[in-house]
């Protein structure tokens, strides 16, 4: 009696659990859906709007002006491009922020009802979907027209179709298909997702060998492949075209790997330098030491190994190419890749760190260490969720400079033009509305016109 009453309470609270993240979640969404529309447009969110989504985007002689060296620049996020585009053509309503904003807040939608899922099929811990979630600055981009968001979530999709391939012992191949067209979109998205490419691919192509899997998914997949690779040729072209001498993407980081990309990470969660230098400096000790102890078993697992190999491919185009690391906004498609892979890395050193603790030291028993390890759960999730309710903001981006309508409709200030060499237009946030204003007097007129009306 007593064993089906603890059972019938563990049962209740997992399910009041998962309601609250339930409601978590949703706070999440409304909270995007809320930002996206009221905060006015960035510099980079008219850069898109006005080159590209309002451009003829489906006539080829645009394609090959925008694809080449003269016209490509990194503002241009394909995916995100392409939908405004889209969009505008279906409802035509123009000038709009939340429509130009609409693609990126229904790709977030995915992302959110993905990572539930994920968790509730039993793919990663309760801990890993907080982390995946609760990251501020990754949810202001997805309420931005922009791309990395986008990349994000077709990275995260093409991460668990990784987890699905695995949990069939690698015998349905079918699962790669989805993983290559989960790459294909997060490279539409941001091209800056084809740093993620050597980690699949040696992952995958290990797997294929291991199991003798790979003439069956040559046989069965290499239309898909053949494509995969050809479009992928395409879009590292356009990525090299974007990262030419004198455009954006030129250069990352012009710091060291651990200040624009640990710390980078860190800075995600909260800003301030002291606290994130030393936050950084113990979670790369943290990871340090997990490979240094299940070093030996990194295959067993596929993150850890393309972590370490996510790692090893930016250390080299660094050594190689001189560009400096990724950093800041451009840290956002590889986000949900580094929680997957870091879960599974200290779910797999875990069990070592216990038989360690437990053999050399007499007070580490191993029921004690389950206990602690679930408080760190719990104090690592409860500081997440913290941190990023703590800054919500519904009326600012985070790069508020870049904010046209705060800076003048919200603070006042006064803000001169703003601008950058590669811009078709001088301060075009300020373009956007005076054009938007424009329209609106045109309708006007139209519509006075309509009934018999003139003024």
């Amino acid at each position: 009696m007593d064993r089906s009453i603890s059972a019938e309470r563990i049962r209740r609270m997992r399910k009041a659990l998962w309601g609250a993240v339930l409601l978590y979640i949703g706070f999440l969404f409304l909270t995007v859906l809320i930002r996206s529309v009221l905060i006015g447009v960035t510099f980079d969110e008219t850069h898109t709007y006005l080159a590209f989504g309002r451009a003829d985007l489906f006539r080829w002689q645009t394609l090959m002006d925008l694809f080449g060296e003269e016209h490509s620049v990194a503002n241009n996020h394909w995916l995100n491009s392409i939908l405004i585009n889209l969009l505008q053509r279906i409802v035509r309503v123009e000038y709009n922020e939340f429509l130009i904003r609409l693609p990126s807040l229904l790709i977030f939608f995915l992302y959110i009802v993905g990572t539930a899922a994920g968790y509730r099929k039993g793919y990663y811990s309760l801990t890993a979907l907080i982390f995946l979630i609760s990251n501020y600055y990754l949810l202001e981009y997805y309420g931005l027209a922009r791309g990395y968001g986008m990349a994000n979530t077709w990275v995260f999709f093409a991460y668990l179709s990784l987890l699905k391939w695995e949990k069939t012992d690698y015998t349905r191949p079918k699962y790669l298909n989805w993983l290559m067209l989960s790459m294909s979109l997060a490279v539409l998205s941001n091209t800056v997702a084809l740093l993620l490419y050597p980690s699949f691919a040696a992952v995958g192509l290990y797997r294929l060998i291991q199991h003798r899997q790979w003439k069956p998914f040559f046989r069965r997949c290499a239309l898909p492949l053949v494509l995969f690779l050809a479009f992928s040729l395409v879009m590292l072209k356009y990525h090299m075209n974007i990262s030419l001498p004198g455009k954006p993407l030129y250069t990352g980081g012009d710091e060291s790997f651990f200040i624009n990309v640990v710390r980078g990470y860190v800075q995600t969660f909260i800003s301030a330098e002291k606290i994130t230098t030393g936050l950084a400096l113990g979670a790369l000790l943290l990871i340090c030491g997990c490979l240094a102890v299940s070093f030996r078993d990194l295959l067993k697992r596929n993150g850890p190994a393309m972590l370490l190999l996510f790692v090893l491919v930016n250390l080299l185009m660094q050594l190689l190419m001189h560009k400096g690391y990724i950093a800041t906004r451009v840290l956002i498609p590889f986000y949900a890749f580094v929680v997957l892979s870091l879960q599974e890395l200290f779910a797999m050193a875990l069990p070592k760190i216990k038989e360690i603790l437990s053999r050399r030291f007499r007070c580490f028993s191993p029921a004690r260490m389950d206990s602690a390890v679930r408080w760190i759960q719990v104090v690592a999730c409860a500081a997440a969720v913290i941190l990023c309710v703590s800054r919500i903001d519904l009326y600012s981006t985070y790069d508020d400079s870049m904010d046209f309508k705060y800076k003048n409709w919200v603070i006042g200030e006064e803000l001169t033009g703003i601008d950058h060499p590669l811009d078709m237009y001088p301060n075009m946030a300020q373009t956007f509305y005076e054009q938007k204003l424009e329209k609106l007097k045109t309708d006007y007129t139209e519509e006075m016109k309509k009934w018999g009306r003139t003024e």
